[in-house]
Formats: structure tokens, C-alpha cells, sequence
């Protein structure tokens, strides 16, 4: 093994310039993929807290069969008694800090630069 290591080291530096900067590209590539690695974690935990934070939380209670009709927008009204009743279970519940009413709609958000599809989801402030 020694006797390769020798021959390597020996036909290496003849071309010294040609060593060197092939050595400084593959520095440079090596730093670039551990900065842009970094980057791209920090912006995929941004991303998943975002979507954490503006979906309403970390667990989601929903009634059976909500999933079928929350894509049959748009949604009709349950009654205000229902609503309520569900929050009181839900911070009845050991663990839970916050729980509140939400709706959830969509529609079509337009500006002067142009218009696209969006879905909103709103929480009552009182609650």
C-alpha cells in the first residue's frame, strides 16, 4: 500500500498548478454543497412550521366524513352550539392549550399584477 501511496504523491505534483486548482475547485464545490445543504434544511423547517402554524395546529380534530366535503367548497354553517361544544372537549383534554372555531373557504384573489386560486383559513377571535 505504501509503495502506490509513494507512486500517487509522485505523479501528482509535476503539474503543480494543475494540482492546486483542482484542488481550490474542489474545496470550493465541497463549501458550496454544505452551504446550500444548510440552506435548504432551514428553509424546509420553515416551510413545515409554517404550514403548522397557518393550518391551525399541530393535531387537527375533525368530524367523520369532514375531509369528503371540506374539498365541496363551499362549506355550510354548522350550528353555533356544535361549535362551541366541540372546543369545551377539546380543551378539556390533558395536554391541549388552545383550541378554537375555524372556517375554512376558498376563492380567487386578484390584484393589478394578476389573479389566482387561494384558500383561506379563518379562526375566530373569540375564541
Amino acid at each position: 500500500m505504501g509503495r502506490f501511496l509513494r507512486i500517487a504523491w509522485r505523479n501528482v505534483w509535476p503539474n503543480g498548478r494543475r494540482t492546486v486548482i483542482a484542488i481550490a475547485a474542489m474545496s470550493l464545490a465541497l463549501t458550496l454543497i454544505i452551504v446550500f445543504d444548510g440552506m435548504m434544511g432551514g428553509m424546509t423547517g420553515v416551510m413545515y412550521a409554517n404550514t403548522v402554524r397557518h393550518s391551525g395546529g399541530h393535531v387537527l380534530v375533525h368530524a367523520l366524513g369532514y375531509r369528503e366535503k371540506a374539498n365541496q367548497l363551499p362549506l355550510y354553517p354548522i350550528p353555533e352550539a356544535h361549535a362551541a361544544a366541540a372546543v369545551e372537549v377539546a380543551m378539556a383534554q390533558p395536554g391541549v392549550t388552545a383550541a378554537a372555531k375555524r372556517i375554512q373557504t376558498a376563492g380567487l384573489f386578484s390584484s393589478r399584477e394578476g389573479s389566482g386560486a387561494g384558500r383561506a383559513y379563518l379562526r375566530d377571535p373569540a375564541t
